[in-house]
């Protein structure tokens, strides 16, 4: 099965830019949904919302997340740093 990802921005209030994440699959075009987005971040599989937290703050929470991989490839970066100049 081909996928494709689509991405549109478009300006919110404030002028900040709200992103849309959308996949063709074979049923049509549909959102990705929020756990599909999680995984392109870099959570493991068995993070979960809590119940009480809205769909629309998850979209949020997560754009406003910084991918797993990359704080974690950053904070060993500053690690190994400080050690170095300890030294």
């Amino acid at each position: 099965m081909a996928l494709a990802m689509f991405v549109t921005s478009a300006k919110a209030a404030a002028g900040s830019l709200l992103f849309r994440a959308f996949i063709k699959d074979s049923k049509g075009l549909r959102k990705l949904t929020e756990y599909e987005c999680l995984k392109l971040q870099g959570f493991p599989e068995h993070f979960v919302f809590p119940d009480e937290v809205p769909r629309h703050k998850r979209y949020i929470q997560i754009g406003n997340s910084v991918a797993v991989l990359i704080a974690d490839l950053l904070a060993r970066a500053v690690k190994n740093k400080i050690i170095k100049e300890r030294k």
